[in-house]
């Protein structure tokens, strides 16, 4: 052998064995276990904001140690929890993999559909229509797992995909559960042996008070505002105690970090006797923290509420990542980590924060839900500097049907409007399919009519987003990007900035759901073996992590990847030595 060889064989930097063939050389170099962690409601500001009150071993180990993506954008305009995830999974939009919203309207039956929804087996990823990262590593390696975990059903059951296994939280029984289109047989054993321990009842008369000094929260002032809507069960100030009842119970976790805590411990015991990223083939796992997303709802993203949350979060990821040391060892994960959309402040508080320096005397601040709504529907012309507000749309439904009923000399009871489903305004087919009127006539008609409205910046018409003839600008085409011809609606709404707009208006404190910065920027953290830690400033979207992922495992992008791979977050390349040891072994 010659002495170059020897000193190859010997050199320190060989990242494989010298008996490893070039194939093996590539393989070894893959991570045993994809990771990727959702935390729902998670703004892209946040995570720098907050970075030097994190510990060392949650978001810090993956901001110290990974590429963080500073400026990742959304770019469709429908910014809700099961879009967002089904775009993050299959690295395309809306109008690619089909799921416009969290619920959306069957344009045939005219009836409501959910995004998860299986007439067969309950829930599934039926309404799914590309394939995902999971599914696409299930395709390529057959021995490969993906598992797919979350509080929400729609959390954990798009990451899935078509070929992954998927569990979530039934708020009835108190247990992380799954449906026969995953286990036709019924869950396996590990599963049915944690639910049977009831862990979900430890947290029985639990009380959630600040987890530090409460001089050192930046929110603390906060902790009582105009705006907020707790759950049932519990008031607008700390603590919060769950109740001892098991329904009541099951059903205010989600409202507490201590949901995130009992996911944490399900997921655990899932890699433990999964053998997860142990079994000498890439598997993948999905986890999406929800409780951030309830909490943002009640209490809005800049509360005391939500600030400690994240706090507490942070420990979660902590003991997540020692988890994966210990069963994997983080040398061999990649980890990724995002969030489904942002969310705006609760819109009272940005009103009153508006208005109260001009007109101090003037401002009517609320305190209660009822007055609350009264004060944000009303349009007050004296107070113009005043920048928020929060929609009804069935009031601005029924109020255009009575408009139209009128113009058209409809019968009694006639409503050409179905309703509002975000963002989409459905017509009644079945009383359209009786009109001799034209249908661009119709759209053009309604639309000037939802312009009116106060609060809405834009209407889009559904045979103009067809038809490619609206006006160019990046708010249409983020429009179209959420577009899908046969799900969404005959008018696509777009809220005017810091306007809530959701059907249900008076459940929730805020909420988000538009094409503004607020809700469609999100962190985008990629952390591995090979990957050099850097901060990355520019313009991204997260439909560039599903493409990144397939060409750091080495499958085939989703099939309706729209993304760009991430040159920052690829493993760097073998060393020359590496390189020159392998050609040896070719000759």
């Amino acid at each position: 052998m010659s002495n170059a060889l020897l000193t190859l064989l010997s050199s320190p930097l060989l990242v494989v064995p010298s008996w490893t063939s070039p194939a093996a050389a590539q393989d070894a170099r893959r991570p045993k276990l994809v990771v990727q962690i959702t935390i729902d409601q998670l703004r892209g500001d946040f995570l720098p904001r907050f970075r030097d009150r994190f510990g060392t071993h949650g978001f810090r180990y993956l901001l110290d140690h990974g590429v963080d993506y500073r400026d990742a954008r959304y770019e469709h305009a429908t910014t809700y929890t099961a879009v967002g995830h089904a775009t993050l999974f299959t690295g395309a939009h809306p109008e690619g993999h089909g799921i416009v919203g969290n619920f959306w309207l069957d344009r045939r039956s005219q009836a409501q559909v959910y995004c998860v929804d299986d007439p067969l087996h309950g829930r599934s990823a039926r309404n799914l229509l590309a394939s995902t990262t999971g599914d696409e590593l299930l395709q390529a390696s057959p021995k490969s797992k993906m598992f797919s975990a979350s509080f929400k059903d729609r959390g954990a059951i798009l990451p899935a995909g078509k070929r992954g296994k998927a569990f979530w939280f039934d708020m009835n029984t108190g247990s992380f559960v799954t449906s026969t289109a995953y286990y036709p047989e019924g869950p396996p054993s590990w599963a049915v042996s944690w639910n049977e321990k009831e862990p979900a009842k430890r947290h029985a008369g639990r009380s959630w008070g600040l987890l530090r000094n409460p001089f050192t929260y930046t929110a603390l002032e906060k902790d009582d505002r105009p705006g907020e809507r707790p759950p049932p069960g519990f008031e607008r100030t700390f603590p919060h105690v769950l109740p001892e009842a098991s329904e009541k119970l099951y059903a205010l976790l989600r409202f507490t970090p201590f949901g995130d805590e009992l996911l944490l411990d399900f997921v655990r015991t899932m890699i433990l006797d999964e053998e997860l990223g142990q079994r000498g083939v890439t598997d993948f796992l999905a986890v999406s923290f929800s409780c951030s997303d309830s909490i943002g709802h009640a209490f809005g993203p800049e509360s005391l509420e939500a600030e400690d949350n994240l706090l507490r979060l942070d420990e979660t990821l902590s003991q997540l990542f020692l988890s994966l040391q210990e069963e994997v060892g983080l040398e061999n994960c990649l980890i990724v980590l995002s969030s489904d959309h942002g969310c705006d402040t609760i819109p009272e508080e940005r009103h009153l924060a508006s208005c109260e320096d001009k007109h101090a005397d003037e401002v009517w601040a609320p305190r209660t839900a009822n007055e609350g709504e009264a004060f944000l529907k009303h349009v007050d012309s004296g107070l113009e500097c005043c920048e928020a507000g929060r929609h009804f749309p069935a009031d601005w439904i029924a109020g255009i049907n009575r408009k139209l009923a009128r113009r058209w000399n409809l019968g009694q009871g006639t409503e050409p409007l179905l309703g509002f489903w975000n963002p989409s305004v459905y017509l009644d087919e079945s009383w359209f399919a009786e009109q001799t009127l034209e249908r661009e006539v119709v759209e053009r008609i309604i639309a000037a009519e939802l312009r009116q409205v106060p609060g809405i910046a834009r209407v889009y018409e559904r045979h103009r987003l067809v038809n490619g003839s609206t006006p160019r600008s990046e708010w249409v085409a983020m429009v179209e990007r959420g577009f899908h011809e046969e799900r969404s609606g005959d008018w696509i709404v777009v809220q005017d900035p810091f306007w809530f707009l959701n059907p249900v208006p008076g459940t929730y404190a805020a909420m988000h759901g538009s094409p503004y910065a607020y809700d469609t920027h999100v962190p985008v953290l990629i952390a591995g073996a090979g990957i050099d830690p850097s901060v990355v400033h520019r313009r991204i979207s997260p439909v560039d992590i599903a493409p990144t992922i397939a060409a750091i495992v080495g499958i085939p992008v989703p099939s309706a990847s729209v993304g760009t791979i991430l040159a920052e977050a690829l493993p760097k390349e073998p060393s020359s030595r590496t390189r020159a040891l392998e050609a040896t072994w070719r000759r």
